[in-house]
């Protein structure tokens, strides 16, 4: 084999450098581009551990969403019994009222009845009592 001669060594030689620093560049760009994915990596394990959080909040506030949706239920459902009990209530007031006024009606018709009946049982009253004494009168020798 012969030896090589110095210009094509130098141009060979060149050639490879040039290469080299192709590749190099190359490399550089890779490295920055790797860079550049390993940030946005890190972003992107960051934003899903915020979402991570935000959905276990957005758990806790449905949870308590479904407590309180139950609680209002039972109290519509205590309101709800307590407004029959109270109409039931109601009722048997006001048919007790409706007695009452209805007794009372009667007492007002019978209160004619009642006064005519006051005068004469006093009107008999007085008589006994001026018999009595009309009586003792006559005992004791009072009467001439």
């Amino acid at each position: 084999m012969e030896p090589i001669p110095a210009s094509e060594w130098e141009r060979y030689n060149r050639g490879a450098l040039d290469m080299i620093v192709h590749k190099v560049s190359k490399i550089d760009v890779l490295v920055e581009a790797t860079r550049k994915l390993e940030d946005q990596h890190s972003r992107l394990e960051s934003s899903i551990t915020k979402m991570a959080d935000a959905v276990t909040k957005l758990a806790v506030i449905e949870e308590r969403q479904d407590q309180d949706r139950k609680e209002m239920a039972d109290l519509r459902s205590m309101l709800a019994e307590m407004a029959r009990k109270h109409d039931s209530s109601m009722e048997r007031v006001m048919t007790a009222i409706g007695r009452v006024e209805d007794r009372v009606d009667e007492l007002e018709k019978a209160e004619p009845m009642n006064a005519q009946a006051r005068r004469w049982m006093f009107g008999a009253l007085g008589l006994l009592a001026t018999i009595f004494i009309y009586a003792v009168a006559n005992t004791l020798g009072l009467r001439s």
